[in-house]
């Protein structure tokens, strides 16, 4: 199994005890199991994180995973409510049409 595998391995784990939170210069994660908190930031194009795992293999840690799905999550939801704001503008508009020729047959029906 590779590092990163372990990694994931980990997070998957610890996910429900993870949270992401953006922050000046990056993202903090905070871990509710051990209280503590572990600032991920991009300093010179490197994603870098303040654990210990991090520090010492210089490879992703599982914080560093937090904050990937949480991006990945938030780039859907926004996918979803772009989808969905574009349906409620379709019934919206469909709503007005409607309206429209209701309104045309009522001036006709008093003629």
């Amino acid at each position: 199994m590779t590092h990163i595998e372990r990694r994931y391995e980990t997070y998957k784990q610890d996910k429900n005890n993870l949270t992401v939170y953006r922050v000046a210069g990056g993202y903090r994660v905070n871990n509710f199991r051990t209280n503590k908190d572990y600032y991920i930031s991009k300093p010179d194009g490197v994603v870098t994180c303040t654990c210990r795992d991090y520090k010492k293999k210089r490879k992703p840690c599982k914080h560093i995973i937090a904050v990937k799905e949480a991006h990945e999550e938030s780039k859907k939801q926004t996918e979803k409510m772009t989808e969905l704001n574009s349906f409620a503008d379709n019934l919206m508009k469909k709503a007005q049409e409607i309206k429209r020729k209701q309104d045309i047959q009522k001036i006709i029906a008093r003629w």
